[in-house]
């Protein structure tokens, strides 16, 4: 039977890949690297790829790879607006996670990109952030100009310390439109907006932005629902951002069912 056991997974997800709704990212054709053989199956080779990004052993605990430390120790005074200092480390972790599923992307691309899209926020005056953001936003000139103050930014990072590797130009070609520009320029660009987003629907995404608006996660969630999810472009991406948002959602309901909340609502800091 299909979908039966843990070796369907990738069957079940390569019967999805063929329905409009998950779409990997605008403009991909059937013929397209990574849509054959269950390429983007949550299950295969999961473990081997981890170990293949960069060389970096999967006991590994580290979120940034060596290479992007130096990016990211700069990058810090740029991000501790609106919690994108915080929205951003597990961004990154979102994109390591997506590029295990997407072997076709590259990491070198995407990683860089992902550390530094939110740079530009720093130069947008702090009162009128959350007026761009949100279900019903009145300042989307400020996305924007948020991108092209992050390119700039980004450029006198990355070619100060001229990272290993590294595409600068194809680093800055995706922080450009990372926001504003709903349709993928290509798969690096996909992983890197679906990582991005992705992170509204982690259980870190939904406090945060319920505490940004004072509103119950209920109301978070609705805007994933109308607003966010169905702008994933890539298959794992997709499944990630409903999975996520559809557990965050059962969890609200828990005291429908038992008549009681969770029992366990707080979680001890991870030991350094």
């Amino acid at each position: 039977m299909p979908c039966e056991g843990i070796e369907a997974t990738s069957v079940c997800l390569d019967d999805i890949q063929h329905s409009s709704r998950y779409l990997p990212f605008d403009g991909m054709k059937e013929s397209d690297p990574g849509r054959e053989n269950g390429r983007y199956g949550i299950i295969p080779r999961v473990q081997e790829a981890l170990s293949e990004l960069r060389g970096i052993p999967v006991t590994d605990k580290s979120i940034f790879l060596p290479r992007d430390l130096p990016l990211w120790e700069e990058a810090k005074g740029f991000l501790d607006v609106r919690n994108n200092d915080e929205h951003t480390v597990v961004a990154y972790a979102l994109a390591r996670a997506l590029l295990v599923e997407i072997p076709q992307a590259d990491e070198s691309v995407v990683l860089p990109a992902i550390l530094l899209h939110d740079v530009g926020w720093k130069r947008i005056p702090e009162e009128l952030l959350l007026l761009a953001i949100g279900r019903k936003p009145t300042r989307l000139d400020l996305v924007r100009d948020h991108e092209i103050h992050g390119v700039e930014i980004a450029r006198e990072i990355l070619e100060r310390h001229r990272p290993q590797g590294v595409d600068i130009e194809a680093v800055l070609g995706i922080i450009d439109g990372h926001d504003t520009v709903k349709k993928a320029k290509n798969i690096n660009d996909a992983v890197v907006k679906d990582a991005d987003k992705g992170w509204r629907t982690t259980p870190h995404g939904m406090r945060t932005i319920a505490g940004w608006y004072d509103v119950p996660l209920s109301e978070v969630i609705l805007m994933l629902q109308e607003r966010s999810n169905p702008l994933m472009l890539t298959i794992p991406g997709r499944v990630l951002a409903e999975a996520n948002t559809a557990a965050v959602d059962a969890e609200l309901m828990i005291e429908n069912y038992l008549g009681h909340g969770p029992q366990f609502k707080e979680v001890k800091p991870r030991r350094r």
